[in-house]
């Protein structure tokens, strides 16, 4: 692929200096888009970039974002996530009352489904997004790492192979896609 580039602007620079014009035009070619694996990995670090500076200057660390990897169950690969502390703690919560109810034989031996835990924690959703709104306008640096997150993910929307549901993006990288549809 490469090569066939290089043989396409050598073509074109030999067409602009035959014709006689000058070497300040450029050859316009059709940039092929990223890797999706650069874009992701890119959005991971920028996302994290965010994450550092928001959970110094937040004024809950409730709102903290926490990073961890996992097993999925039924695979040996490790995921990576981040989530608020809020969300942990529901976690946490919802795991404890579901071991409960399995010791106790209870009707709560039931897991609640992950949009049930969504729901649970809606109102500290929407203070988290309060909380972010407020940290982007009152710091040059948040903004800065926020608009850098969200030039990645216009950058993935746009790329052919993008997933809607994508599970390596992270809790930012899925929150900024959902409110840009």
């Amino acid at each position: 692929m490469q090569r066939q580039t290089w043989r396409v602007r050598q073509w074109c620079w030999l067409v602009l200096v035959s014709c006689g014009l000058s070497l300040s035009v450029v050859a316009a070619e059709s940039a092929a888009p990223r890797r999706l694996n650069a874009i992701l990995k890119d959005i991971k670090s920028a996302e994290t970039d965010v994450y550092k500076v928001f959970n110094d200057i937040n004024s809950d660390d409730q709102f903290d974002f926490v990073c961890y990897s996992y097993e999925e169950t039924g695979s040996k690969l490790r995921r990576r996530t981040c989530e608020p502390q809020f969300m942990r703690t529901a976690r946490k919560r919802e795991a404890d009352r579901f071991m409960e109810g399995r010791q106790t034989g209870t009707d709560r031996a039931v897991p609640m489904v992950e949009s049930g835990l969504q729901f649970s924690v809606a109102s500290e959703m929407a203070a988290l997004q309060q909380e972010l709104q407020r940290a982007m306008q009152q710091n040059p640096e948040m903004t800065a790492k926020m608009d850098r997150l969200q030039a990645f993910i216009d950058e993935y929307t746009s790329h052919p192979r993008a997933q809607k549901d994508e599970p390596t993006l992270g809790f930012l990288a899925r929150y900024l896609l959902r409110t840009a549809q």
